[in-house]
């Protein structure tokens, strides 16, 4: 009979499982999350333009994931803010460093645009012309025409397609852009 009051007893008496407390399981769970989450996000940031180029092939994109060390040029720049007298446009440095690196390239056919040239080119495109009707380009480093539209103050004026613009009023031309010599002989607008 003890047997059964212990039985019985059992039976009357709730079970207790021993668990682990679910109030810690929570915040370290969401603090885990958080910090994979951080981690992630970081390597994803810091890597962006290397995960680019590996993924851009396949959506038909080209892409480069070289680094130009820019230590070198940092170094110029702090030599030349330490010891030029007078004020740095920063803008002015930062276009003409992109000009630079694209111009030592050495390839005719390949051309940095300021934000200024990039819009006036688009629209040149876009049938937005405004100016003489010449297109001007650079052939062995000098501006020169590369067609005449028909019916422009260009045509009438007797310019025509490899045509060499050697000055424009009493500036020399060589070494200009051709959307500096263009914006030289059209004008003020």
């Amino acid at each position: 009979m003890l047997m059964d009051e212990h039985k019985n007893n059992q039976a009357q008496q709730p079970r207790q499982v021993v668990s682990r407390d679910k109030r810690y399981i929570q915040p370290i769970t969401i603090f885990l999350m958080i910090g994979l989450t951080a981690v992630i996000s970081f390597v994803i940031g810091t890597r962006s333009e290397s995960l680019y180029a590996q993924i851009a092939p396949s959506l038909g994109l080209r892409a480069s994931n070289k680094v130009l060390m820019t230590t070198e040029i940092e170094d110029v720049y702090q030599k030349l803010e330490a010891n030029f007298d007078g004020k740095l446009d920063m803008d002015k440095l930062v276009e003409g460093a992109k000009t630079g690196l694209v111009a030592a390239t050495d390839d005719p056919h390949t051309a940095y645009m300021d934000p200024k040239s990039a819009a006036e080119f688009q629209n040149s495109l876009n049938g937005q012309i405004s100016g003489v009707g010449a297109e001007i380009g650079v052939r062995d480093g000098e501006p020169t025409i590369l067609r005449v539209l028909d019916n422009s103050p260009a045509k009438q004026s007797g310019l025509q397609a490899k045509d060499v613009v050697v000055r424009v009023n009493d500036t020399i031309t060589k070494g200009l852009s051709p959307s500096d010599v263009a914006d030289m002989i059209r004008g003020e607008i």
